[in-house]
């Protein structure tokens, strides 16, 4: 199982890239954040909350697989996808509006939402991760379960660590200003998509 979950997660982990880059890049440019260390411990918290997600779903998945077949229920993936919408909206406003009661506190605490971000983009499904689920539908239990997703995860990091030399970008305000005008679209679409999955 563990090997399995490796090289599935090294084989797709291009897909894994191309759906959380769009969260994760635009959050660490949005602020300046020209150092290279800041920028490494943003990516590896936003990793880890990936990480509590996969052994999550991993759990989960092996034990429905095990005990009844199916999969995460919709509306768990539309509330993520929703809160992960909102998060990354209010994020972007926090940098551009800093007089607001709400706006200074989401400032306040952005380098807290790292892994939360990374646990709501680790709970929806990218097809890498539709993949996994059913490796573990097929054949495994609970904990089983866990060791693939975890060792998924490792594979598919392995994609997102350079992403943390992009942070060195930020030290230009119109590049800042472009990742958040980008976290706002992103957070729109997160939030259709989300909609989507509720009504449907």
């Amino acid at each position: 199982m563990i090997w399995q979950g490796f090289l599935l997660g090294l084989s797709t982990g291009v897909f894994c890239l191309g759906y959380c880059a769009p969260v994760l890049v635009p959050y660490v440019l949005a602020e300046a954040r020209p150092q290279l260390g800041v920028n490494l411990r943003l990516v590896g918290q936003f990793l880890l909350g990936r990480l509590a997600a996969y052994a999550l779903s991993g759990l989960v998945a092996g034990y429905l697989g095990v005990r009844v077949g199916g999969s995460l229920p919709r509306w768990v993936i539309a509330l993520s996808l929703m809160g992960l919408s909102l998060l990354l909206v209010l994020y972007a406003l926090a940098q551009s509006l800093p007089r607001p009661g709400l706006c200074r506190f989401v400032k306040g605490h952005s380098a807290r939402m790292s892994p939360v971000l990374g646990f709501l983009t680790g709970i929806n499904p990218c097809p890498p991760f539709l993949l996994a689920t059913a490796y573990v539908f097929e054949g495994a239990d609970p904990l089983g379960g866990v060791l693939l997703f975890v060792a998924f995860f490792v594979g598919t990091s392995l994609y997102m660590l350079p992403l943390a030399f992009v942070g060195l970008l930020s030290r230009y305000e119109q590049i800042r200003e472009v990742a958040r005008l980008t976290a706002i679209i992103v957070g729109v679409v997160f939030l259709l998509i989300g909609i989507d999955y509720l009504l449907s």
